[in-house]
């Protein structure tokens, strides 16, 4: 008797665990997609209802249609100029120090005093929601206060995956970071999901990693030999075996031995590892990173967006849908539509200017 009644016990508790377990491992899941796209929901809310103070001081479109930026855009339909001055006098520039100045987006073109380096991709990104939204010019104008765009130079960059491809995803990685070294298998298995993108490395060494920029220059040397990606996979293979080399003035240089095995002429390769001409390169992409926002490794981008989301395959092939919409001028705010009659019972807009 007792047995049966211990057997019923236990199987009650094994009852009890899954339902249990399967409650708060779906609640988990649960909150965690809903607490995205509430972010995503309560960043489009704020923009709409929470404009910035924005200096609109009215340039016209004879000034606007000067700047370079406007000029990129090419021929515009009838009546689209008159809209975007509009647009790019009551937008923020998206740049935030200029931006919490109440610096327009139409400001940063026109006064050196306010100038922006991702003003231009700004520029285009207004053409794109002003086109997808052109009846709802507070649409338009909630993206450009929410969305960044900013297109990484990726000119003379050796590409893997497709060379020709029009869709990019750029990372600004350190041989010496972990999270970098985590972040190439997801990479290879993106380029089998999406084999007509291209991938592009650019450099970030980071301070407190002494290897990083000797492994940094150590992979321009091998560019200079058409081996860029063999190296790079070299030196995230060594994972903690990177250690602290600077470059000496004569003899062998840091990571050597990698291009030995790699088949690379050394002679070539110690003289491009002093060529003062390989070490700018790298901190060029570090100055780039910086003017871009780039504050960390790995950092990527999508075309002209930064990658804010957790970072996962599924995440890059959803944005670069997204930019795929946006190189035929038309953006998706990547929102599940609001019920028809529901607008009423969203939830309140904070008060506070949307984060940019």
């Amino acid at each position: 008797m007792n047995s049966r009644l211990l057997l019923v016990l236990l199987v009650l508790v094994l009852i009890g665990a899954g339902v249990g377990g399967g409650y708060y491992w779906g609640n988990s899941q649960g909150i965690a997609k809903g607490y995205r796209i509430g972010i995503l929901r309560g960043k489009a809310q704020g923009a709409r209802a929470g404009p910035p103070q924005v200096r609109n001081k009215g340039w016209a479109e004879a000034e606007l249609s000067g700047a370079p930026p406007w000029t990129a855009l090419g021929d515009l339909a009838e009546g689209e100029g008159a809209a975007l001055v509009a647009l790019l006098n009551q937008a923020p520039t998206p740049c935030g120090k200029l931006a919490r100045r109440g610096v327009s987006l139409a400001t940063s073109l026109m006064e050196p005093g306010a100038m922006c380096p991702t003003a231009p991709e700004q520029v285009r990104l207004a053409l794109i929601v002003l086109r997808t939204f052109p009846e709802d010019v507070d649409e338009a104008l909630a993206v450009l206060r929410v969305e960044r765009r900013a297109r990484p130079d990726v000119r003379n960059r050796p590409l893997r995956g497709n060379p020709d491809a029009t869709i990019v995803v750029v990372e600004w990685g350190d041989f010496e970071c972990p999270y970098c070294t985590r972040a190439q298998p997801m990479l290879d298995k993106l380029m089998e999901e999406s084999p007509e993108v291209g991938v592009a490395f650019k450099h970030y060494p980071l301070s407190f990693h002494p290897a990083a920029l000797p492994a940094a220059v150590a992979a321009e040397a091998a560019s200079e030999q058409g081996r860029f990606w063999e190296m790079h996979d070299a030196l995230f293979d060594m994972g903690k075996g990177i250690k602290d080399k600077a470059v000496p003035n004569e003899g062998e240089v840091p990571f050597e031995q990698a291009a030995r095995e790699l088949g690379l002429d050394l002679e070539q390769f110690r003289a491009d590892s002093r060529d003062p001409a390989i070490e700018d390169r790298v901190r060029s992409d570090m100055a780039e990173a910086r003017a871009l926002g780039v504050g960390g490794t790995p950092t990527f981008f999508v075309d002209a967006r930064q990658v804010h989301e957790r970072l996962s395959v599924d995440t890059f092939l959803r944005l670069i849908e997204r930019a795929r919409g946006e190189s035929q001028w038309h953006f998706n705010w990547d929102l599940p539509p609001v019920p028809k009659g529901a607008e009423d019972e969203a939830e309140p807009a904070a008060d506070a200017e949307a984060s940019p």
